[in-house]
């Protein structure tokens, strides 16, 4: 489970700068809901687990930095015809 969390955490930062482009800021609405999966399932992980416990904070970590900044993509750039 604490391999699942690193990869969607980081699957979820990829997403996000994919997302950057202005042709491809629809990707940002897609990567949102799953960084969000993956912030539960890394807070869950987080609050079972009793080993190192570093490697699990860097993927929650991911996970917000990937929802702030698709959310912000969104907010501010997303274009309105």
């Amino acid at each position: 489970m604490k391999v699942i969390s690193i990869l969607w955490g980081i699957v979820s930062i990829l997403g996000m700068v994919i997302g950057i482009p202005p042709f491809l800021s629809f990707f940002n609405l897609l990567v949102i809901p799953f960084a969000g999966i993956g912030l539960i399932a890394s807070v869950i992980v987080l609050t079972t687990t009793r080993q190192n416990k570093n490697i699990i904070i860097i993927a929650v970590i991911c996970c917000i930095i990937a929802i702030v900044g698709s959310m912000t993509r969104l907010f501010l750039f997303y274009p309105t015809y």
